[in-house]
């Protein structure tokens, strides 16, 4: 049985579901830029529109739910091997699965080689973030502290409140329904 996304606006924008949304709260609580649909593209034959881009992680991100559909997971992961595979230089494109909150999520990708799973870290001087798999960590978006400092916390440390803000934000609800030439001029 396949549940149907609710769409949800929040910040001035449509998103196709709840899920996607609640990743922009924590998006915007780690203070990391995103866009979200921006750009399709065609990989491996395949047309491909990406959730959102964080252009300061030079990342694509597929939002999907926890417990994904064999059917997609199988699609997505191709999907992932043939994007991160044709280009090392290019942005990459990760796949989140399940919702912003401490344990309740997988990340994939197979940056460096590995595939994961990964978590978000972050750095107790400078509050930069990572990401880190027992195979490798790497930084993300902005981190100032000399490399031989120790402060990577553990994996979601010192992410309780934006994993919270992410988790409580009460999105209103529309008693309307926009047509697809108002949603344009919204979006």
């Amino acid at each position: 049985m396949r549940i149907k996304a609710i769409e949800t606006f929040y910040s001035g924008r449509y998103f196709r579901s709840r899920l996607e949304a609640r990743w922009a709260v924590f998006f915007d609580a780690i203070q990391t830029g995103w866009e979200y649909e921006q750009l399709g593209f065609e990989v491996g034959g395949e047309r491909y529109l990406p959730d959102f881009y964080i252009p300061s992680w030079r990342a694509h991100v597929e939002i999907k739910p926890k417990n994904i559909p064999v059917r997609d997971k199988v699609r997505i992961e191709r999907l992932l091997d043939v994007w991160n595979g044709e280009d090392k230089q290019q942005d990459k494109l990760w796949l989140l699965c399940g919702e912003p909150a401490r344990g309740q999520y997988h990340l994939t990708t197979n940056m460096f080689g590995f595939t994961g799973p990964y978590v978000f870290m972050k750095c107790r001087y400078c509050e930069g973030m990572c990401i880190h798999s027992e195979d490798a960590y790497s930084w993300i978006g902005h981190h100032t502290c000399p490399s031989d400092k120790d402060g990577i916390l553990g994996p979601d440390e010192g992410l309780n409140e934006e994993f919270n803000a992410a988790m409580s934000y009460r999105f209103d609800h529309i008693e309307h329904k926009l047509t697809g030439e108002h949603r344009r001029r919204v979006v």
